[in-house]
């Protein structure tokens, strides 16, 4: 680590170490993979006040068969963190009494260090075209789709997984098909780490999130997991200034369609012809741009880092 005050516990023998350092919490996290080992963990050492830190996800326990070590692990925590109010009333709703709404509380659990959000955004290039960029895996895109936003004018930048070696997704098949139909409107750029997200990605007028529809109907109970996340993506396009792009679900509860109407920072639309006329409306992009200055101050860990830090000293009394 870059930073003193850590001890690694070797992997072989963490119960017995663990009993030795004699840890005043346990702070356990993030997502479905550890869900396995964080349980373990709990039970191991019972007499240690545990936090749980829940983001991705739970559809993903349940379809693995690990939805009672989840339950277990937000049932028998001190207190538990969610990514977005959504999640918790998820968790709250799933597990009727067995959880204590005043020991559960909301923090995205992918929010970096303040130090990515240093410098000032340079905002856009101003060549007369709209440019959009994505993060990662263009989930909700594809060649038509790409190619009707080519038509109108608006560019798609795809910066990252896209590229990787070795990896591949349902956009190995289209993205070729994209760039031969949308020429000079479709770009592919490599992965940008956390040291130029203000550099690079500022130039950009706005960035997607994922392009799915919800259908639950404002029932949260049966929500997927698109419904009650929060992109990672999200804290990168508020560093570099970059307004979001949801599509919106009319009568639906969706985490990322709130966040957007609480805070003003992006557009919300139904189709690609009605997003291709906002992108257009250049009064509607500059509100959002600045709704996005109001708030990515927030989209870091050191914002929330001290309500954390209270939370430990709370369970520990």
């Amino acid at each position: 680590m870059p930073f003193g005050h850590v001890t690694d516990l070797p992997r072989d023998d963490w119960r017995r170490a663990a009993r030795r350092v004699r840890p005043d919490v346990v702070y356990a996290l993030l997502n479905w993979r550890a869900v396995p080992f964080c349980h373990e963990v709990l039970r191991a050492l019972p007499g240690i006040p545990f936090v749980w830190h829940f983001k991705e996800a739970p559809q993903h326990s349940i379809r693995r068969g690990e939805w009672p070590l989840l339950a277990e692990l937000a049932t028998r925590s001190a207190a538990q963190l969610y990514c977005s109010p959504e999640e918790r009333e998820w968790f709250l709703a799933a597990l009727p009494g067995a959880v204590d709404p005043g020991r559960a509380y909301v923090m995205d659990g992918d929010l970096p260090k303040a130090d990515w959000f240093e410098g000032v955004p340079a905002g856009p290039g101003g060549d007369g075209e709209v440019h959009t960029v994505v993060l990662g895996r263009p989930l909700g895109l594809d060649a038509e789709s790409v190619a009707a936003l080519a038509r109108r004018g608006v560019h798609v930048h795809l910066h990252g997984l896209v590229t990787a070696p070795g990896v591949k997704g349902a956009w190995a098949s289209w993205l070729p098909r994209a760039v031969e139909a949308a020429p000079g409107r479709v770009h592919v750029h490599p992965h940008v780490d956390q040291r130029d997200w203000v550099r690079v990605l500022s130039r950009y007028d706005a960035g997607w999130l994922h392009r799915v529809r919800s259908a639950n109907g404002g029932d949260l109970r049966v929500a997927t997991w698109d419904d009650l996340n929060l992109p990672a993506r999200i804290p990168p396009l508020m560093a570099a200034g970059v307004p979001l792009l949801q599509q919106r679900s009319p009568g639906c509860r969706v985490a990322a369609d709130r966040l957007i109407e609480e805070t003003g920072a992006g557009l919300l639309y139904d189709d690609l012809d009605g997003l291709a006329d906002r992108l257009r409306d250049a009064a509607a992009l500059r509100r959002a741009r600045d709704a996005v200055a109001a708030h990515r101050s927030s989209f870091t860990f050191d914002a929330h880092a001290d309500r954390l830090v209270g939370l430990f000293r709370e369970v520990c009394r």
